[in-house]
């Protein structure tokens, strides 16, 4: 008996064709790139996942992916999510989603109907159904905006279902300037990346009620320190099952060997190894001289460009580690997962790691931006691992952590000042920066801290400089606002 699948229908429209009385959605591709990387790390096989943005994402082309999904792939006890980053508007109370090539004059005959969609999805019985709509974006004089009432009435006494909206329906969803995304969607993301360990239960289960709750505590308050004008958005969600439908399984981005939980410790509880590589444009493998013009604007357009471009370079990067992993781990032929690059981005998944390579294009004059990272590192203690080190020998430049608790950042840019510590931080006190010997710099979140080297660092060298410069942050009293990884964690 094949085990359930987990399945993903991700949209996307940033911008439309009918441009002149649809206004641009910012963000909207980026917020569909990080869910979809978020949903590989939680284990959504590559294959299970369809992305379709811009231009893609025509009437014709969703209800076809919905129609297969329904009629040859879904199963009972499947999983479907659907998230939609788009325009959302009513027509005498029904409500539709807006397709890339939707007339605004022509709601009916050229978007998609909300209560038509949840039909569809609900002639597969036994599969658990996830609605995640950011569909209130737009700034519309006088347009009919869609009703909470009509879509609760389409999902009605449905099995298995869970529905969230970015805010209610008369309101505007924002977006981040700073975050370069969407408000609710980062939340969103970050909740499926295990950011929130506080709200699962068990140390593993995300539930509708706990994601709400999340989703409706984060919003706001992200909205209030990032915009300069004060902006209500309120989330909202229904759920067959009420607060305690479980949305998602975490483990595999939470659970760690030896990870306390997070009412007991302050832990590490990822490491994420980073570098770029940055190289002119002319340096692709696909790109021919004479042939090829370097892009003046760095658009959606211009990404796909190079990622025909880079598709070589991201198959032999691929291929090489691959070779390396083989040979310096005790893996099977089934424990390696290879994800060809598709759109710029693919990866490798261990029982161990995870390594990613995608290519992006940055700078004036404009660069290829290779970046490469190592996570989902299941044991901490595989950072020393001769196997381990011998297939990332290549220099890093950066080592992230992110901590069970959030960080007082606040509290420890108080306890620098205290001890005249030089320290860098916004106005907001967001984040802080502290800089450490060999032109490295540490940089603190919230959610996370960072070793940057500029230059770049062997692995080794690495684990052991970030064990040196936390022992330089400022001490701290009983508040703990940032406790280090264990003796174990850093070796």
């Amino acid at each position: 008996m094949t085990p359930p699948q987990k399945h993903a229908l991700l949209i996307g429209v940033e911008t439309y064709w009918d441009n002149e009385l649809l206004p641009d959605i910012a963000y909207a591709e980026a917020d569909i790139s990080a869910m979809r990387k978020a949903l590989v790390r939680l284990g959504y096989r590559e294959e299970n996942i369809t992305r379709l943005v811009g231009e893609e994402a025509t009437k014709a082309a969703i209800e076809e992916h919905v129609r297969i999904l329904v009629e040859t792939r879904l199963e009972a006890d499947d999983t479907l999510l659907f998230f939609f980053v788009g325009h959302g508007l009513a027509v005498k109370r029904a409500n539709f989603l807006l397709c890339w090539d939707t007339r605004y004059q022509d709601l009916r005959g050229t978007g998609i109907d909300l209560s038509s969609l949840i039909r569809e999805f609900r002639r597969s019985p036994g599969t658990h159904i996830q609605l995640y709509l950011d569909c209130t974006r737009g700034e519309f004089a006088n347009a009919p905006r869609m009703s909470e009432a009509t879509l609760e009435k389409a999902i009605g006494d449905a099995e298995h279902w869970a529905c969230f909206t970015a805010s209610q329906f008369d309101q505007t969803s924002h977006s981040s300037g700073r975050l370069k995304r969407g408000i609710w969607a980062h939340h969103l993301v970050q909740a499926f990346s295990g950011a929130a360990p506080e709200i699962l239960v068990d140390n593993r289960f995300l539930t509708a009620g706990h994601l709400h709750d999340y989703l409706n505590n984060k919003t706001p308050l992200t909205i209030r320190d990032t915009l300069s004008t004060r902006k209500l958005q309120t989330p909202w969600y229904a759920s067959s099952h009420g607060p305690d439908f479980v949305i998602a399984d975490l483990s595999p981005v939470v659970n760690r060997k030896g990870a306390a939980t997070p009412a007991k410790s302050n832990t590490a509880k990822e490491f994420i190894l980073r570098s770029e590589d940055r190289i002119p444009v002319r340096g692709l493998s696909g790109f021919k001289q004479g042939v090829h013009r370097i892009p003046k604007v760095l658009d959606r357009r211009a990404e796909d460009w190079a990622n025909d471009l880079a598709q070589a370079d991201l198959e032999s990067d691929l291929a090489e580690k691959h070779k390396s992993i083989r040979a310096n781990m005790n893996y099977t032929r089934k424990q390696i997962e290879v994800f060809p690059p598709k759109e710029g981005f693919g990866s490798i998944r261990t029982p161990d790691f995870q390594y990613t390579i995608s290519v992006a294009l940055d700078g004036d004059p404009v660069e290829a931006v290779f970046t490469r990272e190592v996570s989902d590192i299941r044991h901490p203690d595989i950072l020393l691992d001769d196997g381990f080190t011998a297939i990332f020998d290549a220099t890093f430049k950066s080592i992230r952590l992110s901590f069970e608790e959030r960080i007082k950042v606040e509290d420890l840019i108080d306890k620098a000042e205290a001890q005249q510590l030089p320290i860098d931080y916004p106005h907001d006190c967001s984040s802080c920066s502290f800089k450490v010997p060999d032109r490295g710099q540490i940089h603190v979140t919230e959610d996370h801290l960072s070793l940057t080297y500029p230059s770049g660092m062997p692995l080794e060298q690495l684990t052991t400089a970030l064990g040196q410069a936390l022992r330089m942050l400022p001490k701290s009293d009983d508040s703990k606002p940032l406790p280090p990884p264990t003796q174990g964690q850093l070796g």
